[in-house]
């Protein structure tokens, strides 16, 4: 590779994490999981998840550090003994060594500030206010107001993404929206449905037997309420391909977004 940045994936990681003066919370999993982060940067690249596409994509750009939002070895913490000997976790592991990756998780930061980096993404994609949060903790967004399906069908084009589903009236106005944006957990979940205000929750994943039997019951008992599950990706791609525009912008040097698709399909 050649050399085209003269710092380290440590040093630039720095700078970036101090853009936002935030402490990293007890246990992050924003860390270094892959390569040697002292290693000379030849290009940047900014992605939701190091799939191995994207790590092809990354080589013939020229890009050894990788900004990732989602874990890269199957598991939350990147833990490479949680599935040692794995021949995918192995193959891919073998990958970032040979073409001299590092990957550098982030995540907790991005949803630690405020407003949440991952939410403003989506928010700008989406042509949206900025969010109030909610006396709960959530981050709500009043819009204007149009058919569940139709919300649905909008956000499945504004984010890529090409399997959406929705559960309550399809004809259902929603104006007044709960951002549950990737998997923030069934807890985080129910506070959104607890705010009578909200006529629709937007969710990345969930599990559907709690959430969307919540929804579907809420329905049943006389609640206008929707819920739209975007899937884990389209939820949150669209805030990292805006972070690298701000990282581009308040750091003054040239980074690469690897998209990843939508990894869902459509049955014939």
């Amino acid at each position: 590779m050649n050399k085209q940045f003269d710092f380290t994936g440590r040093q630039f990681v720095e700078k970036m994490v101090s853009l936002w003066n935030s402490p990293p919370p007890d246990g992050t999993v924003d860390r270094f999981v892959a390569g040697d982060p002292d290693g000379m940067v030849t290009g940047i690249g900014t992605t939701f998840i190091a799939s191995m596409d994207c790590l092809r994509e990354a080589v013939r750009q020229n890009v050894n550090l990788i900004i990732t939002h989602e874990p890269t070895f199957f598991n939350h913490l990147d833990d490479l003994a949680f599935n040692a000997g794995d021949p995918v976790a192995c193959a891919k592991l073998e990958f970032v060594k040979e073409h001299g990756l590092m990957i550098f998780r982030f995540h907790d930061l991005m949803h630690r500030v405020q407003p949440d980096l991952i939410h403003e993404g989506v928010r700008l994609r989406c042509d949206w206010p900025p969010p109030v949060r909610d006396e709960r903790g959530i981050n709500i967004v009043r819009t204007v107001a149009r058919p569940l399906a139709e919300l649905a069908a909008f956000l499945r084009d504004r984010t890529g993404g090409k399997v959406v589903r929705y559960i309550g009236d399809p004809l259902q106005l929603c104006g007044t929206l709960a951002l549950c944006l990737g998997a923030p957990g069934y807890d985080t979940q129910l506070r959104a449905f607890a705010n009578p205000e909200v006529d629709t929750v937007v969710i990345g994943e969930c599990a559907e037997w709690a959430a969307g039997e919540y929804v579907r019951d809420a329905c049943a008992c006389g609640r206008r309420l929707g819920m739209v599950l975007l899937g884990h990706r389209n939820s949150e791609e669209a805030g990292m391909s805006w972070i690298n525009h701000e990282l581009a912008r308040r750091l003054s040097v040239n980074l690469v977004h690897l998209d990843v698709e939508d990894p869902l399909h459509l049955c014939d």
